[in-house]
């Protein structure tokens, strides 16, 4: 209860003048020592994420007949980002609305709007120009769509129903518009023999995109919530309490015919997979990255380099190119690299050539200068392939290579797997879906002994979220009797090593090589965290505007925290709440 006192005083401090301003947001009376700093930003925060920027680069006037959309995020964690998978799988949207997230809204509701004639191919493959007609691959058939629909009815209705959604406030902007669409995010978990407690991060927040024109936008995430460690790093809005002004995502983007431009801080997601990716994944913490992509089906390429830790000059670069073999087969290629320095080293940036090739052509300029380990950098690569059912349903499988023993016997394999399949099956009231996903990751995997050049982000990883040494398994099953609530049933095994992120493999030359496991890569190492458990979900989406629900769990872990013997097991019951317009 004392931490819902704070929440409410915080929101109370935070916000009260929102609406008595006309939404031009102040929080320097309920942060004192942060006042010079937001007394400076107050141009950016006017009315939250307004991008008031916008209106001074751009004069006041009448909107449009019809303002424009440009192209702006769908966010990689929205809870609705589960309803354009299930799509995918269904083939009425292509994979790639997926596997390259974040995508953008326009290009989501035109995916929809194609896919209600038909022109998505089977497989989930965009086979139709900006005016409808089909190219080159065929279209599904007259039974194909119509199964197509059939699957998608819940799903489809619930996106759609986003996508349309009004924003709170419109402003003009010149020929383009502001729009602004405030959120509150609550959430709560109940722990067996611990009780009730907020968290982990609830928060109130205005998230605006100025929509310049309908290929360019600014967009601004700006939250008031709680932060994990966030007085380590910044200055509370109320005292003892993580309670911090932050911003969840900011970027500006330019979209032009077959690609676009980008510069921000956003999540990133790219693979197949459901619950996790094995390169890049959604769990990993935003980015300040440079992104272009091209689209020339069937090939589509991205390309991003970003800033990891500007006190450390670490940085990532990350590119992806895709494939449409066939309208039911789609394959993915990844590569990414950890380096130092700037971020914008021209090979880095553009991003065409090999990231191993890169490092030996700046070994190249330095080997008689320097030590060769100043340019070397961290290289990782993920293929991915996903076949899709002619029936609504879809298998997937991810390969994770970072390194192969080939200059020393001694040197481990680092590898990485995950595969799955999920089964969508109508009913004669709703939709059933059913699948699994399950995914093993050596030990030493995306950890190497030089530099700081693993593969992490804030301490967390980039990668699989159990990080390596590690294996896990999930089986769901899902039922959406309509567009409003969905039900969840949700079996999962964990084993995990004493192998860590951050732990890597030392050279025998290295005097740290004694603390290297006996055991092979493959193997999980010492005593092995073992854990079990089941869930059970209910989400409910009443509007478009008002998303809540549950997920009562029960876990057991055997060995726990890698202690032999060590047992542990509790009930576990988690509630949220999300409002947003």
């Amino acid at each position: 209860m004392r931490r819902l006192r704070t929440l409410r005083a915080a929101l109370r401090l935070s916000f009260g003048a929102a609406l008595a301003k006309n939404a031009v947001i102040s929080f320097s009376g309920a942060a004192r020592r942060m006042g010079a700093a937001l007394t400076a930003g107050a141009a950016l925060s006017l009315s939250g994420a307004a991008l008031s920027l916008g209106v001074v680069l751009l004069p006041l006037g009448a909107p449009q007949a019809a303002p424009p959309e440009g192209p702006e995020l769908f966010p990689v964690r929205d809870r609705d980002g589960i309803s354009v998978r299930h799509l995918a799988v269904s083939g009425i949207l292509p994979w790639s609305a997926w596997t390259l997230r974040p995508a953008t809204r326009t290009e989501l509701s035109r995916f929809l709007d194609l896919s209600e004639d038909g022109t998505v191919g089977e497989g989930g493959t965009d086979t139709a120009t900006e005016d409808g007609t089909e190219t080159g691959t065929a279209a599904g058939t007259a039974e194909r769509i119509v199964t197509k629909h059939a699957l998608g009815v819940p799903e489809r209705a619930r996106l759609q129903r986003e996508l349309a959604a009004e924003p709170w406030l419109r402003w003009p902007a010149g020929a383009g518009e502001i729009r602004v669409r405030p959120y509150l995010w609550l959430d709560a978990a109940w722990v067996e023999d611990d009780g009730w407690d907020w968290g982990p991060q609830p928060r109130f927040g205005l998230e605006g995109t100025a929509h310049l024109s309908d290929r360019f936008v600014l967009h601004q995430n700006l939250f008031a919530g709680d932060v994990e460690d966030g007085r380590r790093f910044g200055d509370a809005l109320v005292n003892h309490t993580d309670f911090l002004l932050l911003l969840e995502s900011v970027y500006g983007m330019y979209a032009f015919d077959h690609g676009f431009v980008r510069m921000g801080r956003t999540h990133h997601a790219w693979g197949p997979g459901r619950f996790d990716n094995l390169l890049i994944a959604s769990t990993a913490p935003a980015i300040d990255h440079f992104e272009f992509g091209l689209d020339i089906l069937p090939i589509r390429f991205r390309s991003m380099v970003g800033v990891l830790s500007p006190a450390s000059e670490k940085n990532i670069a990350l590119h992806r190119v895709e494939l449409s073999l066939h309208p039911s087969v789609q394959i993915g290629l990844t590569e990414g690299a950890v380096f130092h320095g700037s971020p914008l080293q021209p090979l880095y940036v553009v991003g065409i050539v090999p990231y191993t090739v890169v490092e030996r052509l700046q070994g190249q300029d330095v080997f008689r200068e320097g030590p060769l380990s100043e340019v070397r950098n961290n290289v990782i690569y993920q293929g991915d392939v996903i076949w899709s059912f002619a029936d609504g349903g879809a298998a997937w499988v991810e390969f994770l290579l970072d390194d192969v023993a080939t200059e020393n016997a001694d040197q481990p394999t680092r590898l990485g797997f995950l595969l799955g399949a999920e089964q969508a099956v109508p009913a004669r009231h709703g939709l059933w879906r059913f699948g699994f996903e399950a995914s093993k990751i050596y030990d030493f995997t995306y950890s190497v002994y030089y530099d700081d050049s693993n593969w992490t982000h804030q301490g967390r990883s980039l990668g699989a979220r159990f990080g390596p040494d590690s294996e896990n398994a999930r089986i769901f099953c899902e039922f959406s009797p309509s567009p409003n609530y969905s039900l969840g049933l949700g079996l999962l095994a964990i084993r995990q090593g004493e192998g860590q992120l951050g732990r890597p493999w030392y050279p025998l030359s290295d005097p740290r090589s004694e603390g290297n496991p006996d055991s092979p890569a493959s193997e999980l190492t010492g005593t092995v965290e073992e854990t079990t458990g089941f869930d059970l979900s209910v989400q409910a989406y009443p509007t478009a505007s008002l998303r809540f629900g549950s997920r009562l769990r029960w876990m057991t872990v055997d060995n726990a925290e890698n202690v032999e013997g060590a047992r542990d097991d509790a009930w576990r019951l988690d509630a949220w709440f999300e409002w947003h317009r």
